[in-house]
């Protein structure tokens, strides 16, 4: 969708002012809505009020008795004294104030500004306007200012703003007032009526701060929003479930604790704004797991340590951000050896430093699908996603188009019908243009050593640009008593794929030379650190793995063929360098383009396009390199030279150690006929299959035409999750594993691939597949000439799996070839954690073990494994109420991405439960060591 631009009419988020008229506004601006804040939810389920007091609304649904035990259970408020200007607020959530958690879920929420005041006895008089849902408290520096439309406690002594009147929630016909976001003011047809009533639900106070508490240096204000309880009249209107379901809801459209505009003006000049990006440098935290943008900028908030929590022979990552109003040149950091206080060390070279550059194939939501609500940036934000060893020589200005259209009618119809996302801006009315800048996140990793103490361990990175310091930013490790050993030696199943192609055909490199293979192995090292188990090697080409041509050639000789294996050769070394000795090595000798067969457990399968030639990469007496079509598999003429070249593939798997690691692929809801079976088999010398597919088949002798076994499973619909309890899938005997094929799953949140193994594990499965590994989008020239963006595979349309096709990278171009991803790294910590939480189950879930545990420490475990449960899947869920296909709690995997519950766990402290993990497994290990 090409950008665009929704403008804003006063307080509402939603009409018609130009940036140019926003400047104009006759209050300097000190802190906006469009500023930078320190976010923290409590969550509680959303309540209603009765003649008695309030009660829980009832969640219905498919999967609703699960996520209601999830969701019933409240997280904690904030730390006492969270208002005063020293408290540490930088494990909470940071972004613009509309980048708040928009949930009916939120209970209570809080936001810190932070401004400063050179001298308070000069400073002019501030002023404070807060447009919100529910009731507000108003703090300045740790002392309570204003509160406004706030209810006494309610009988669980929880405190709960105004209710609002049944005209909130219904129309003037009597009908429930859905409107969700800011759609309604983009259609047509809504009576003046209906849009008071709209507006009636966002309530305002302004409020002068009083000078006496302001303090030279630093300041805070502090605005605490707190929920109403939703009206009974919404049990009376409900709607089905679009999702799997056939049971009512109630549509809580609108959330009664929510932030919708704020403002700290001056009446004179004479404070800097932290509205918009200042000049010169500016260097901030960010959590680890929070997305950088392009247009993020700094504002007052102190400098507080980068903060790592990794096990020993783990890796752990931290991160700050740099960012100028003008581009950034010689930018280079460096950290030296960290020390902890009895001594002992981690030397320099055990800490990696990365540069993160744009990579905006791989952006994530900013909203809930379904919700439109405006995007909390005033312009289209590039996500800064590829993780450089190197820095760039200049960071430039990110310069982003303002003056474009908002969306047509048919461009809302269509979000309407497709539950897509509007670009509706970040746009109020005296809101200032933004200033951009350019912006560069500096990632801090470190490999700690196996034999490394626990403890806390201190260092300091160093920023320079322009050949200076900027910055020193402390760097605080904790090294916890677990050890995971190597990932080749992990208990969690994951199979992460390469794609020859997908760097070729990016990088201009010719396949299979000396620079494709360089960067070939760059992706290994990346892939083998996360104990990746498979090798894929496609024999026939154009399938669904994107390759244009085989890996083993075929060499013409007169009326026949022998067999060049140089490229597999070379490929099989990399890989055994960085994989170990992989559990499967998959040939690929079948895909749907050469014939396929519905696969006969799944209804409706029929033969179709049966006999089809393969086509296989071909080298004649010249070297010139061309795809050939072979006789079909089942000609009897064409299965020779096929029993050849599998006869000498044996021999030299057999000679690497591999030979029982042969498979034949790939299987996925449509297979081979039965005669291709039967050929294959005779060919391969009966090997076993590869499948990925939506449905599970290990439960079966030989499923494929009762002929040929499957070794390797991996699924979609085969896989069930422990949503109350985990059901230690790890411990299964029969190798199966979850495949995530859903389209939303490239764009999803770091949260999701932090937690992609552990949901996996705790459910019935032994780990995660088919994966991407650089299986990133490429651009191509469509026939008319246009740039389009695709994965390789999209170049052979006969190969489409459609849903089951691979769409998934975690690595990113680079400069110069492969990289991590922020995603990458999510998911290698969430695998550590994997490992963890594995150590502690079996432990705990074997009698003679548990034996051996203090019981202190065991219930320790318990408590642990069931907090980090619910926030684990907490973090997945959208975290709303309604009919919606998007809103339903069981549509996390499927359909939405978890926005906000991504947003609820950066604020969340998760850092903690991490650590919690790692020391209890760590204690665990101990404890069973002999």
């Amino acid at each position: 969708m090409r950008k665009r631009v929704f403008l804003i009419v006063a307080g509402l988020c939603c009409g018609a002012v130009s940036l140019a008229q926003a400047q104009n506004t006759s209050q300097p601006l000190v802190l906006d809505t469009a500023g930078f804040w320190r976010i923290f939810h409590t969550m509680k389920p959303p309540v209603i009020q009765t003649e008695t007091g309030v009660r829980p609304v009832a969640l219905t649904g498919a999967e609703s008795q699960q996520w209601g035990a999830i969701l019933s259970k409240d997280t904690p408020d904030p730390p006492a004294g969270w208002a005063e200007v020293d408290f540490d607020d930088s494990r909470w959530l940071r972004g613009t104030a509309l980048r708040a958690c928009h949930s009916p879920f939120v209970a209570r929420m809080c936001l810190r500004g932070y401004f400063t005041v050179p001298d308070p006895s000069a400073a002019p008089a501030l002023a404070l306007s807060v447009d919100y849902h529910g009731g507000v408290i108003v703090y300045l520096n740790g002392k309570e200012v204003k509160r406004q439309h706030l209810a006494a406690a309610s009988s669980g002594g929880e405190l709960l703003a105004e209710p609002y009147a049944e005209e909130a929630y219904l129309s003037e016909k009597g009908e429930l007032l859905n409107l969700r976001g800011n759609l309604p003011f983009l259609v047509k047809g809504l009576s003046e009526e209906t849009l008071r009533r709209y507006q009636a639900r966002t309530r305002s106070l302004k409020v002068v701060l009083p000078s006496s508490l302001l303090r030279q240096g630093l300041n805070v204000v502090g605005v605490e929003i707190v929920r109403a309880p939703y009206h009974p009249v919404l049990e009376a209107h409900q709607a089905v479930h679009e999702y799997k379901s056939t049971d009512k809801t109630v549509d809580l459209s609108w959330n009664t604790c929510d932030i919708r505009r704020i403002r700290l003006t001056a009446d004179a000049p004479g404070l800097k704004s932290y509205a918009v990006r200042p000049a010169g440098y500016q260097v901030w935290n960010s959590d680890m797991m929070a997305s950088d943008y392009d247009l993020d900028f700094g504002g007052a908030e102190p400098m507080r340590p980068i903060r790592i929590v990794a096990p020993a022979g783990g890796v752990g990552s931290g991160k700050v951000v740099v960012g100028s109003d003008r581009p950034i040149r010689g930018l280079k950091a460096s950290c030296g050896e960290l020390r902890s206080t009895g001594g002992s060390r981690i030397p320099a070279s055990a800490v990696r430093i990365r540069y993160a550059l744009p990579w905006n194939q791989r952006a994530e939501p900013l909203t809930t699908e379904q919700n439109y609500e405006t995007i909390p940036y005033p312009a289209h934000p590039d996500l800064l996603a590829a993780l450089s060893d190197t820095p760039p020589e200049e960071v430039p200005v990110a310069v982003k188009p303002l003056d474009v259209p908002p969306p047509g009618e048919a461009e809302i119809a269509s979000a309407k019908r497709y539950g897509t996302q509007l670009n509706i801006f970040l746009r109020d009315e005296g809101q200032p243009a933004p200033v951009f800048g350019a912006v560069a996140p500096v990632w801090v990793t470190i490999s700690v050593p196996a034999q490394t103490a626990a403890g806390r361990y201190a260092g300091t990175l160093a920023i320079e640009a322009d050949r200076t310091v900027i910055a020193q930013v402390p760097v605080e490790l904790t090294v916890c008593g677990f050890n995971p050993g190597p990932p080749s030696g992990f208990r969690t199943w994951v199979e992460m794929v390469q794609s020859p192609d997908t760097l070729a055909v990016h990088y201009g490199a010719p396949m299979w030379s000396d620079r494709h293979f360089q960067m070939i192995e760059e992706s290994f090292r990346y892939i083998g650190a996360v104990g990746s188990r498979v090798v894929t090697i496609p024999l026939i080409a154009r399938t669904n793995f994107g390759n244009a041509e085989t890996m083993v050639r075929w060499v013409k000789k007169g009326d026949s063929f022998d067999f060049d294996f140089s490229v597999l050769d070379r490929y099989l070394d990399i890989c055994q360098r960085h994989l170990g000795r992989p559990a499967f090595v998959v040939f690929v000798v079948w895909d749907q383009c050469i014939g396929a067969e519905g696969s006969g457990p799944r209804p409706g399968g029929s033969e179709r396009a049966s006999g089809k030639q393969p086509e296989v990469t071909c080298v004649d007496e010249t070297g010139k390199v061309e795809n050939i079509r072979l006789t079909p598999y089942e000609d009897p003429a064409g299965r020779e030279p096929w029993a050849r070249l599998f006869a000498r593939l044996r021999e030299r798997m057999r000679q690497r150690g591999l030979e029982d690691a042969m498979v034949l692929g790939m299987l996925s809801d449509l297979w081979p006929s039965k005669a291709q079976t039967e050929a294959l088999q005779e060919i391969s010398g009966d090997l076993p299959w590869a499948i990925a597919a939506h449905g599970s088949y290990y439960d079966k002798e030989k499923p494929l035409h009762q002929i040929a076994r499957i070794a390797y499973h991996t699924h979609a619909f085969g896989t069930f999750f422990g949503y109350g309890q985990s059901a230690m899938g790890w411990k299964q005997k029969v190798l199966h594993t979850s495949f995530e094929r859903w389209g939303n799953i490239p764009f999803t949140p770091p949260s999701r691939w932090r937690s992609f193994t552990e949901i996996a594990i705790t459910g019935n499965v032994r780990g995660v597949a088919r994966i991407g590994g650089d299986f990133w989008p490429c651009a191509f020239k469509n026939r008319s000439g246009q740039t389009v963006w695709m994965q390789v595979w999209g170049r052979y349309p006969e190969a489409d799996l459609k849903q089951l096709s691979l769409k998934t990278a975690l690595l990113s171009p680079g400069p110069s070839g492969p990289v991590a991803s922020p995603r990458y790294e999510a998911f290698r910590e969430g695998l550590q954690e994997s490992e963890a939480r594995i150590v502690i189950e079996a432990a705990l879930s074997d009698p003679e073990l548990k034996k051996k545990l203090p019981s202190e420490l065991a219930d320790l475990c318990e408590k642990a494994l069931a907090e980090r449960h619910n926030a684990m899947w907490r973090s997945l869920s959208p975290l709303q109420v309604g009919p919606a296909v998007n809103h339903s709690l069981a549509a996390w995997r499927g359909v939405d991405a978890g926005v906000c519950g991504y947003l609820w766990f950066l604020g969340s402290n998760w850092q903690a439960r991490t650590e919690k993990l790692y020391t209890l497994a760590g204690e665990v290990q101990k404890a069973l060591s002999p």
